[in-house]
């Protein structure tokens, strides 16, 4: 911490020029302000990293979910070709429960 030497302006021990209570809070003033700019552009870096990476993990998530769909399409595709009366009956008993359980 800077040592006031008189209320006269005066350079201190490490160049800084102190008038009296002012200068000192002047000095700390605009170390505060420094400071706080600092922090404001980590800040700003730091939800520009964030948003890269939530970004980076939903383009992700939805690619794996588009290839489990397509898998999962190609899946029912064969079952139908295969077994089209099963899969009749299972759409048809569907249909049934749906239509049951929507009226109540």
């Amino acid at each position: 911490m800077p040592k006031l030497i008189s209320s006269k302006s005066r350079t201190s021990h490490n160049g800084m020029h102190s008038n009296g209570r002012g200068g000192i809070l002047h000095y700390y003033q605009n170390r505060l302000t420094d400071r706080l700019e600092d922090i404001k552009e980590s800040l700003a870096e730091l939800t520009e990293n964030i948003k890269d990476k939530t970004s980076d993990a939903i383009s992700h998530t939805l690619k794996n979910a588009k290839d489990q769909t397509m898998q999962m399409k190609k899946k029912m595709n064969r079952l139908v070709t295969q077994k089209p009366y099963k899969s009749l009956g299972v759409v048809l008993l569907t249909g049934i429960v749906l239509g049951y359980w929507m009226k109540k």
